[in-house]
């Protein structure tokens, strides 16, 4: 009978690994952007916008 706990134990922890890995790859390549002159052309747009603004002056296309 196959060991249903330890292949839980092992794909957890891989899983884990990877999900960690990707967190990192995200951090390295965030820190490169930030740290980077494109920075300088960076357009921010603020959270007061609001969606249906945005709806009046671009209506659904049909």
């Amino acid at each position: 009978m196959p060991n249903y706990k330890k292949m839980y134990h092992i794909l957890f922890h891989e899983t884990t690994n990877a999900i960690t890995a990707l967190q990192r790859a995200q951090q390295e390549a965030e820190e490169a952007y930030i740290t980077s002159d494109a920075v300088e052309n960076l357009t921010v747009i603020s959270s007061n916008t609001s969606i249906s603004k945005d709806k009046k002056k671009h209506p659904p296309q049909k």
